[in-house]
């Protein structure tokens, strides 16, 4: 598989903490990635609070970190956010195009895996890819906005967890 050889080559691992040169991961849910992935106990520690806790104590930094300021947010509307993975080879925007021919919602936002981002970076509804997903999707529900999530395996359908989002996986 090509996708694996070239992951080698830059070091890579698609199990999150599993590189060999990784010395400890820091978890918010150690059971669940434990038995997802087995790692070695010894590698792992977790957070006493959730996410979502740990980003509004320290929202204002966050914010800051990722320039909050200088995106456009809706406030009160129906938001899709499509999250890629970080396969190089395979074509997201075919996939993303279905989705916005169905004019479900009020706001699209296509949001690259940063491994994958500057493939993508002439599409018309990027442009939040800067932003990590737990943060752009928590600053949208903060603004009473409805979001569904289009994913092929995102990690932040293990810490948002909202009535006003839902999470819907995509198979390749």
């Amino acid at each position: 598989n090509t996708s694996a050889i070239i992951a080698k080559l830059n070091l890579i691992n698609s199990v999150m903490g599993a590189h060999k040169k990784t010395n400890k991961i820091y978890l918010y849910k150690p059971n669940k990635y434990m038995k997802v992935n087995g790692v070695r106990a010894g590698k792992t520690e977790f957070f006493p609070r959730t996410f979502i806790d740990n980003y509004f104590s320290e929202k204002e930094i966050i914010d800051n970190v990722f320039d909050i300021s200088a995106f456009d947010f809706p406030f009160h509307k129906r938001v899709c956010i499509f999250l890629t993975s970080n396969d190089l080879f395979f074509n997201f925007e075919d996939k993303f195009n279905s989705i916005l021919e169905k004019n479900e919602f009020d706001k699209y936002i296509f949001k690259s895996h940063p491994l994958v981002a500057e493939k993508y970076r002439d599409n018309s509804f990027t442009g939040y890819d800067s932003i990590m997903a737990e943060v752009l999707l928590l600053k949208l529900l903060s603004n009473g906005n409805e979001v569904v999530v289009y994913h092929y395996g995102t990690s932040a359908e293990l810490y948002i967890v909202n009535e006003n989002i839902r999470f819907e996986r995509i198979y390749q």
